[in-house]
This record gives structure tokens, C-alpha cells and sequence, in this order.
């Protein structure tokens, strides 16, 4: 990720979950792995989406690995604490998404380490300087 250290996560609130199903015509047998999987691909579309793009305003080519399912019905703060392991500071850029009409909501976190903030300055202050 060019120097840019992170981690993506989505929070997708348990309520969502059927309209979405619906929504995206996914087969409601009500298995599991069907949620899992609704999980996931929303997960990496909205992720990819929102990198792409911020790669493209900031010119920063980010990597992406598969997604993978930190926790389903747990508090946001487990999942966080989960992921911290040796990290003293992040910033968090929040991005919410909500669809209309309908109860569908989720949030995008992207959590930067601090030793990446030098190279993520230096590069918006490039690009404010081009304006």
C-alpha cells in the first residue's frame, strides 16, 4: 500500500441483514451461510469501492486481501480490541452508509496506523498544492 499501513472494517448491524437479503435477491432459506456469504460480498464491494476511489483522489494504489469475518452479533469494541495487537495509535476514517427507504444501514472504518499519517500528508499536500 505504498508505506500506507490499515485495516478496512465494516459494521453491519444485525437488522440489516433480511432487507439485504431481499435486496440482493440472495436464496432466504435461512441458513447461516447464507448471511456469512451476504457478509462478506457486501463487505468487499463497499470496501474496494470506497479504496478505489480514495486511491484514485489521493494517487495511492491500495492492496486489499480477501475479507474476513472478524465477529457476527458482537459489540464493535470486541472487534477492535481483537484487531489492536501491537498498535499504539490508529486514525479512523468513518464513512456510513444507509439506503433509502429502507432499514439498511452499515459503517465503513478504515483505521490508519500513525507511521502512516507522514506519507498520507505528504501526499494530500501535493495534491492541495496542484489546486
Amino acid at each position: 500500500m505504498e508505506g500506507i499501513a490499515g485495516e478496512a472494517l465494516m459494521l453491519i448491524s444485525d437488522s440489516s441483514i433480511t432487507e439485504m437479503i431481499q435486496l440482493l435477491d440472495y436464496p432466504d432459506d435461512g441458513s447461516v451461510d447464507n448471511e456469512l456469504e451476504l457478509l462478506v460480498d457486501v463487505s468487499n464491494i463497499l470496501i474496494s469501492a470506497f479504496l478505489r476511489g480514495l486511491g484514485d483522489q489521493a494517487a495511492l494504489e491500495f492492496s486489499q486481501s480477501y475479507p474476513a469475518l472478524l465477529g457476527q452479533h458482537a459489540d464493535v469494541d470486541q472487534l477492535i480490541s481483537a484487531m489492536k495487537g501491537s498498535w499504539k495509535r490508529t486514525v479512523t476514517i468513518e464513512v456510513s452508509y444507509q439506503i433509502d427507504g429502507t432499514q439498511i444501514k452499515c459503517d465503513l472504518l478504515l483505521l490508519l496506523l500513525d507511521e502512516s499519517l507522514p506519507l498520507l500528508d505528504a501526499k494530500l499536500a501535493y495534491l492541495m498544492d496542484e489546486e
